[in-house]
């Protein structure tokens, strides 16, 4: 057990389910964690701190379900001369990634409501798994009988949250759903950008301009996987406000994914974005492959801006 992070010691509706954590703490220290995570599950408390011997801080953290409950509670053991980190509270939640849509009312769906996976959740997750790509989900993707039959895992990092989980459909709809836990992560300072021309170096340039939009598209036909900020306004991004219609001016779609291979430097250019009025808009775009391990670009990162023309 890493002494600097929560770990999960048990969980379970049951004594039968459940992990015991007698398994891992012994005598007095077993018994206040043990009465630390009884006070933590049955909503006494909130975040819950005992001192330990030998200098030892514990804490106890609720993960809240969506109707209230608490299915399980983080602990964590850290030393007493380290800051507790305030990491704010852990989240479970159902998030229909088909419509886009929270069926949680303690949920994550601020921090993921820049998502739309449309009808093709399965496909795209397997986009976001690429092993150099730095979000995606712990999922397993069905077919059509509803048999799993791939599993990708992969850690997510979105609003400065590490969500995981699983996708599944829902009994009786074709919809699919997000199933899992949002652990916030402390802040962090990042390093000087340099690179202009790296895909980091064009992530953390963009980041800090007003008016500036970040995407992931799919190389292949520039569908949109994924929004780091706020889409430029009236922006027809989800499924349901196109109508039929493309995100991308189809005139557009037969020139930029050309520039998105591999073994291109990023490329700058024009595109049109549908608008919810039903027209297109233009914007000025930087496009960077964002390579696997076979060097093959599954997803392209896209910095938008207003064009003023």
């Amino acid at each position: 057990m890493d002494p600097e992070q929560p770990c999960v010691l048990a969980v379970g509706q049951s004594q039968r389910s459940a992990k015991a954590l007698t398994a891992v703490l012994r005598g007095p220290n077993c018994k206040r964690a043990l009465d630390t995570v009884s006070n933590v599950a049955n909503l006494r408390t909130g975040a819950s701190e005992e001192q330990l011997p030998q200098d030892l801080v514990l804490r106890a953290e609720p993960i809240v379900a969506e109707d209230g409950h608490v299915p399980g509670v983080w602990l964590g053991i850290f030393g007493q001369r380290v800051p507790l980190p305030d990491r704010g509270p852990v989240l479970a939640f159902r998030w229909n990634v088909t419509k886009g849509l929270t069926e949680s009312e303690i949920g994550v769906a601020e921090r993921l409501h820049m998502v739309d996976y449309g009808t093709d959740a399965g496909a795209i997750l397997s986009v976001l798994a690429a092993p150099r790509y730095a979000t995606g989900f712990d999922s397993v993707v069905l077919d059509r009988n509803e048999i799993p039959h791939q599993r990708f895992r992969v850690r997510a990092r979105i609003d400065d949250a590490v969500v995981s989980g699983h996708v599944s459909s829902g009994s009786g709809s074709t919809d699919r759903f997000l199933s899992g836990l949002s652990i916030p992560l402390p802040e962090h300072v990042d390093g000087p950008i340099d690179g202009r021309e790296s895909h980091d170096g064009l992530v953390a340039q963009a980041s800090s301009r007003v008016g500036v939009h970040r995407a992931v598209v799919r190389s292949q036909d520039l569908e949109l996987l994924h929004w780091y900020d706020e889409p430029p306004t009236g922006t027809a991004w989800r499924y349901r406000d196109r109508r039929g219609k493309s995100l991308f001016n189809p005139i557009d779609m037969t020139s930029l994914p050309s520039e998105t291979r591999p073994e291109t430097a990023m490329r700058r250019g024009t595109v049109r974005l549908l608008h919810q009025n039903g027209q297109y808009q233009a914007f000025h775009c930087e496009l960077k492959p964002i390579p696997d391990v076979e060097n093959a670009s599954l997803a392209t990162f896209t910095v938008i801006r207003r064009s003023v023309a």
